[in-house]
C-alpha cells in the first residue's frame, strides 16, 4: 500500500464493495451439502435457461484488504464514509462506473457536486492512509 494514489484507492474501494457483496450474510447458516449433487433424470434439466449462477466467494486476500480498508474508512467522518460507500456500492458490477444521477436523486444534490465530494473524501482517505506508520 506504499505506492497508493487516488486512482488505485478508487479501485481498491470498488473492489472492497464487491468483496462485501460476495461475503455471506451475517447470521445466515450455510446449508450442509454433500460432495455428490443430486442428478436429475431429465435430459432437459440442465438447459441453459434453467441453470443459475451465483457470485464466487471472496478470497482471503480480498477479505484482508477489505478489513484493512474498513479500518481506514472507519477513521473518517460520517459524511465521508457515507459518500465513499454509497458511491462504491452504486458502481459494483457496473461497467459504466458509479451511478451519479441516482446518487444525486438520493442525496438531493447535483451530480457534479457529488462527484467532487467523492473525490474530496478519497483525498481525505489517502492522506489518512499516508499518515499511518
Amino acid at each position: 500500500m506504499f505506492n497508493l494514489n487516488i486512482i488505485k484507492l478508487h479501485d481498491l474501494v470498488l473492489e472492497a464493495a464487491e468483496t462485501e457483496r460476495r461475503m455471506p450474510e451475517p447470521g445466515k447458516l450455510a446449508k450442509i451439502k454433500t460432495y455428490w449433487p443430486d442428478i436429475k433424470a431429465e435430459w432437459l434439466a440442465y438447459a441453459p435457461n434453467a441453470t443459475t449462477t451465483d457470485l464466487a466467494r471472496a478470497t482471503s486476500h480480498q477479505i484482508s484488504e477489505y478489513d484493512w480498508l474498513m479500518e481506514m474508512i472507519g477513521k473518517l467522518g460520517s459524511d465521508d464514509r457515507r459518500m465513499i460507500w454509497m458511491t462504491a456500492h452504486s458502481a459494483v458490477f457496473r461497467l459504466r462506473g458509479p451511478a451519479w444521477a441516482k446518487l444525486s436523486r438520493i442525496m438531493k444534490i447535483d451530480r457534479r457536486v457529488i462527484k467532487k465530494r467523492y473525490q474530496d473524501s478519497l483525498i481525505m482517505l489517502l492522506y489518512l492512509i499516508k499518515r499511518q506508520p
